[in-house]
């Protein structure tokens, strides 16, 4: 019975994870329109610097202990994930917000009238179609 319950305790656990990566997909390309696959990498490197942290990181090779290590990993990772954002994640989509949080003019505009008729651009069709509030043309 004992090991019912851990086999179901490492279930959740790995569920859990599991969500957290695909909830991150899910936000990051819902926000930004970009497909991101490096959440396995950083949660591997989030890993690697918890057990670096915790084994190697002081000059005789002892570590610096869990409750340092549980907080400067997260941070060294987020840093690092913001400088990945930074250098190539922000230069394959034209920013629509300005820095310091101000819509620009174009995003404004979408934000003022949330329910207006919006118009998307369709790739293969001449012709134009109406759905409900949108129109679809070319």
């Amino acid at each position: 019975m004992q090991a019912l319950f851990g086999q179901l305790l490492i279930g959740l656990i790995n569920g859990a994870f599991y969500a957290m990566l695909s909830l991150g997909l899910a936000v990051i390309f819902g926000l930004l329109n970009i497909i991101n696959f490096t959440h396995g990498a950083q949660y591997m490197m989030g890993a690697f610097c918890a057990w670096f942290l915790l084994n190697k990181a002081v000059i005789g090779g002892t570590g610096i202990g869990y409750w340092p290590a549980l907080i400067i990993a997260p941070i060294a990772v987020g840093a690092f994930g913001m400088l990945i954002e930074r250098t190539m994640l922000a230069r394959t989509n034209p920013p629509t917000m300005r820095s310091r949080g101000t819509p620009s003019p174009r995003s404004r505009s979408a934000m003022s009238t949330p329910f207006s008729n919006p118009t998307i651009a369709a790739p293969f069709r001449a012709a134009s179609t109406t759905t409900g509030p949108t129109s679809v043309s070319e």
